[in-house]
């Protein structure tokens, strides 16, 4: 998904420039907004910030990692 199509299907709970500054590191996120944008991605929080996952079953097959 691009950071626009996050922005359309959240309905405007995160602009795609708000994504884009998370992932570059510009912008600092807080806990409750990532808790957020990993229950809308339906990962744990751990998958977003590049931690390993103990049950291999919790991430699909499309994982996403922000770089924070």
């Amino acid at each position: 998904m691009s950071q626009v199509d996050v922005a359309n299907r959240s309905e405007g709970r995160w602009s795609a420039s708000a994504l884009g500054a998370y992932e570059r590191g510009f912008r600092n996120v807080s806990v409750p907004r990532l808790r957020s944008l990993a229950e809308f991605y339906q990962v744990p929080m751990a998958v977003l910030l590049g931690e390993p996952v103990a049950d291999a079953n919790a991430v699909t097959s499309h994982s996403i990692v922000l770089d924070l």
